[in-house]
């Protein structure tokens, strides 16, 4: 009897590590948009994709590099691009920064990584030329009303 109880004690606790992953709705550090990642196939393989998803007052991409891409509403623009899981708990791709920092203008696609350090927390990071790394943590939205809100369906 104790040996059952000692497997299904591993079952649960292996489980556990796999259940969690980043797909789903987070928020952005300062509040001001929910992002929603999924998982797309990509060949052989999955690859999650995070997308403006709501947004606290309208956004317009201003700032992107390529002049075609200029003026479009942010609400659906992907920001977290093909990232596959490299080891357990951390994605790598690409993250399409809008804004910039300081020391890089807005509207530029970077390598990044996403690292999911509990169930709610993800880590957002971008690098710039492999030296300039930035960043900043999400929160998993657990109630459903929590602001920003995605658009009522039409």
């Amino acid at each position: 009897m104790r040996t059952i109880l000692v497997l299904s004690g591993m079952l649960l606790a292996t489980g556990n590590a796999f259940a969690a992953d980043p797909i789903g709705e987070w928020l952005v550090k300062d509040r001001s948009a929910r992002m929603k990642i999924v998982s797309c196939p990509q060949g052989q393989t999955q690859a999650l994709w995070g997308v403006i998803w709501a947004e606290s007052k309208p956004g317009i991409d201003t700032a992107n590099r390529d002049p075609s891409m200029r003026g479009r509403p942010m609400l659906g623009i992907p920001i977290l691009i093909d990232m596959r899981q490299t080891k357990p708990n951390r994605w790598e791709g690409k993250i399409y920064d809008p804004q910039g920092t300081a020391l890089i203008s807005g509207g530029g696609i970077y390598d990044a990584n996403i690292t999911l350090n509990s169930k709610d927390m993800l880590e957002v990071r971008g690098c710039f030329g492999g030296l300039i790394c930035d960043g900043e943590d999400w929160t998993r939205i657990t109630d459903p009303n929590t602001p920003p809100l995605p658009p009522a369906p039409p």
